[in-house]
């Protein structure tokens, strides 16, 4: 029977006791920096260190986020804060930014590693790099199917690697390949890759003369299918960091009885008692759906975990919570806006309900309100069953048949204790009253003095000793053979609070021994000889190029011999752009996800301090393109602290015209707003605008791109990133047709301001 990891989200305290309450098995969690998610509460050093100890005493791993690109002037701070997480029994971090892989890997040489589903690994060549790097588990991207991991479990396994496979597997889906979305950043400075995405993807978009939400995915839920996934993953990831209490306990509770249900029953079971068990479980986990639902769901996709159809991922009609239904309008008093409402689910006083319908004019209607007082048959009560009528106010006027949804309904949860045995007794040889207690795992003995007496003191021995009260722990065995002994209770007490204490810091600090190396870090490479020219550019096809020669007054060899080549479909027999995910091996190449990295790293490799470059460059990479989520200073940042830390200069590039993809997706909206049934249908090479102004380019694995409205234009910039030691430039071209095209000396004339990330 495999073992499978049940991993919950926490983002408050509440959250953390309603995760340990159902179950889980580990949590995530962030400090109030480096964390994805930096709007939701999270927790200050304090409360993580407690939180640590908290869950390790209830045998839950503790996982820490640290999953942001990092700037080069972040670097100290951000050794200093998992300084303070290694010294306070942290089981792992989850990192996105590989630099930082790399000092943890040295400094820390007892602390596991987990890839970041930022990073966006999604192939077989990606986790062997990331084993190679240190990691002992990766975070797959949302967009990997069931299929592919199974590949890569039985790849590693083939090849000896002891690599650990996460999954997300209930929650919100990012559109965008995670770690390669810059929408919200570009919009409205606010980077997903730092932590403070504005989900820009929620709302309403035009496209093709019609306004919906073409890019909000439904939430992930593959409690169906889990039979497949157990197969192959180690630990099934929840999302949901800024939801609820509730949301995590019914989830977590959710997946636990799913993974019970799939692995647990016993195959000697009779067949009456195994249907029994099968429809008992089956009718506790609807029960536990249906919570789900309520906390919250936007509908649900199977995902492309279990390889949902293109035209599922999305709900073009709604981006909101949509609750569950519980009813509908059975009569309105327009003047007061009393309604009653036939339920076929129970309510509850301080529930949140939602009311939607339809007006007279055809239009959508909406009111929510948190129920503060109802009535059934004219009395006020506190709770309303199903199946029965039960009125309240609304604020607005509503219709009669307008559908009920219950969307929140607040609950307390408390830790439960842990069981442990124990036994009193005398030792013979010392003449010592002996508690000894354990919990399993962990032993403690206490001693204390006794007086002989003629009475038998053991029930009250046993009374006094059971009484855990606060404490996290209950007796579930306490065997007492004391007889003719008598001990004060007041000892009694203090030999069990001695015991628990001990016991309880047993289990906080798991018996670590943990020491920080801080011996400088030296990360090796080998020279490279490989030449390159000071100016690239990266074409779509042949005619652009061709386009581009002619505009310059160069023939093709001229212009080949001028300038590096990077090409994306027709072959060129020059350097090959791969797209920014795929799982060809191209050893002369531009590369974005790190297995598919041999040659050159794009501009889209998150590529945002001196040690990520030098990592880089330690596993051969000959040029590396710097991220374009860095500002100018940034850049003269890490060039500057590259060469005091490794004493000569890299190859670095920086794209200096071209359109930036915002977003870089699997799904395809314009394949689902056209109707097709199957992918590949070569409408993106059409003239498309996504919101009126964003061109939509596709790639040859028929993942969509939404392109920036400008060209980002920095040519003005290149003397001076010249100067600073950068020493090569990309003109990036994607969707421009021949009258786009000028020449490249006459792109230093034409903008006076910079577009984009680098601003």
């Amino acid at each position: 029977m495999r073992k499978v990891e049940i991993l919950a989200p926490v983002g408050n305290i509440d959250m953390l006791t309603a995760a340990i309450s159902a179950g889980a098995n580990a949590v995530y969690l962030s400090g109030k920096n480096f964390g994805a998610r930096a709007f939701a509460n999270n927790f200050t050093n304090e409360e993580l260190a407690s939180a640590i100890k908290l869950c390790h005493l209830y045998g839950v791993l503790a996982y820490v986020t640290i999953n942001t690109v990092i700037f080069e002037n972040e670097i100290d701070d951000v050794v200093k804060y998992i300084d303070y997480l290694y010294e306070n029994y942290v089981d792992a971090i989850i990192i996105q930014d590989l630099g930082l892989s790399s000092i943890v890997r040295h400094r820390f040489p007892n602390l596991a590693m987990h890839a970041s589903t930022q990073i966006n690994a999604q192939t077989l060549e990606d986790c062997k790099v990331l084993s190679k790097l240190g990691f002992s588990r990766v975070i797959l991207g949302r967009e990997v199917s069931i299929d592919t991991i199974k590949e890569i479990k039985e790849g590693l396994k083939k090849e000896n690697i002891d690599l650990e496979i996460e999954a997300f597997v209930h929650g919100a889906i990012c559109i965008s390949y995670s770690g390669g979305c810059f929408y919200s950043k570009l919009i409205g400075g606010r980077s997903g890759n730092r932590g403070k995405c504005a989900q820009p993807c929620r709302l309403k978009h035009s496209f093709m003369g019609k306004t919906k939400y073409y890019i909000s995915p439904k939430d992930l839920m593959t409690i169906d299918k889990l039979d497949q996934i157990t197969d192959y993953v180690d630990s099934l990831k929840i999302e949901g960091r800024m939801k609820s209490k509730e949301y995590v306990y019914y989830t977590v509770l959710s997946y636990k009885n799913a993974v019970y249900r799939n692995t647990h029953i016993n195959d000697n079971l009779t067949s009456d008692s195994h249907n029994s068990i099968s429809n008992i479980n089956n009718i506790n986990n609807i029960n536990n759906i249906n919570n789900m639902k309520i906390a919250f769901n936007r509908g649900f996709t199977k995902g492309f975990i279990n390889n949902e159809r293109n035209e599922n991922i999305t709900d073009v009609n709604s981006s909101n919570h949509k609750g569950v239904y519980i009813g509908s309008i059975y009569t309105c008093n327009k003047n007061d806006n009393v309604v009653s409402i036939k339920l076929s689910s129970d309510l509850k006083i301080n529930d949140s309900i939602r009311i939607n319908g339809i007006n007279y004019k055809g239009e959508l209607t909406e009111d929510a309100i948190i129920v503060n007082q109802m009535y059934v048959k004219g009395n006020l009560v506190k709770e309303a069953k199903a199946n029965s009528v039960v009125s309240l106010r609304l604020h607005k006027k509503m219709n009669v048949n307008d559908k009920v949804y219950l969307t929140k309904r607040e609950e307390e949860f408390s830790l439960p204790k842990i069981d442990i045995s124990g036994k009193a007794y005398i030792n013979s040889k010392t003449f010592d009253f002996i508690l000894d207690v354990t919990d399993g795992l962990n032993r403690v003995i206490k001693k204390t003095k006794y007086e002989l007496t003629d009475k038998d003191f053991n029930e009250r021995i046993k009374d006094q000793l059971s009484k855990t009260g606060s404490t996290p722990f209950k007796f579930s065995n306490l065997v007492v053979e004391t007889n003719n002994c008598y001990v004060p209770i007041k000892e009694l007490n203090e030999l069990r609070r001695l015991a628990l204490d001990e016991l309880q810091g047993l289990r906080e600090k798991k018996n670590f021994k943990r020491k920080i190396n801080k011996d400088k870090l030296d990360i090796h490479i080998n020279s490279t000889t490989s030449e390159f020219k000071k100016y690239s550019i990266s074409v779509s096809d042949s005619n652009q190029l061709e386009n581009i020669a002619l505009i310059n007054g160069l023939s093709l060899d001229e212009l080949k011999e001028k300038y590096d080549i990077y090409y994306r479909y027709d072959n060129l027999n020059s350097i090959k752009y791969l797209p920014r995910v795929t799982d060809e091996i191209n050893y002369k190449s531009v590369g974005t996800n790190i297995g598919s990295i041999k040659f050159i790293s794009s501009v889209y490799a998150n590529v945002t301090n001196s040690y990520t470059v030098r990592l880089l460059e330690s596993l051969g990479i000959n040029k590396i393109g710097l991220s374009i989520e860095l500002s100018r200073e940034n850049i003269v940042d890490l060039v500057k602290s590259y060469k005091s830390r490794f004493g000569c200069t890299p190859n670095l590039e920086v794209m200096v015209y071209g359109y930036y993809q915002m977003l870089y997706m699997k799904h395809c909206f314009i394949n689902k707003e056209c109707g097709y049934k199957n992918l590949h249908c070569n409408k993106c090479k059409d003239k498309l605008y996504f919101d009126n102004e964003y061109r939509v380019f596709a790639d040859e694995k028929c993942h969509l791109a939404i392109l920036y409205k400008e060209p980002v234009n920095l040519t003005k910039e290149i003397d001076f990133l010249d100067k600073i030691g950068i020493k090569h430039f990309l003109y990036d071209y994607t969707i421009e047709s021949k009258d786009d095209i000028i020449s490249i000396e006459d792109y230093k004339e034409i903008i006076d301001k910079y577009y984009g990330c680098y601003k």
